[in-house]
């Protein structure tokens, strides 16, 4: 765990998902809890634009797919979640269809320049 990781556990109890160049989002997209949370530490707050609702039982690649080609645009950022079987069918058959419709897929370091 970062100290700033650390930091937002002590103030706020809970800690954030940080990723590269500085940014970070807080479990279930509360966005008081994580201006709060990240206010002291110098993570710049990152809030997802689709959500892909990967985590709901009743997912599939289908209606993951769907959600994100009828709400994708420039600057989206995707919310998936790793780790089950379904993101794993999911991404190269939706990250084709992302790329042939003439989006660049890129971090999100790459979206705050």
């Amino acid at each position: 765990m970062t100290w700033r990781e650390g930091a937002s556990r002590r103030r706020c109890g809970f800690s954030l998902r940080s990723t590269a160049g500085g940014a970070a989002r807080v479990r279930g997209g509360d966005r008081h809890r994580e201006y709060r949370a990240t206010s002291h530490t110098g993570y710049r707050t990152v809030y997802w634009t689709i959500d892909t609702l990967d985590w709901q039982t009743t997912a599939t690649p289908a209606s993951i797919t769907r959600i994100v080609m009828d709400n994708m645009r420039n600057g989206a950022i995707v919310l998936m979640h790793v780790g089950s079987q379904v993101e794993s069918e999911t991404l190269d058959g939706l990250m084709t269809k992302i790329e042939q419709q003439g989006y660049q897929i890129v971090s999100v370091s790459e979206v705050l320049q």
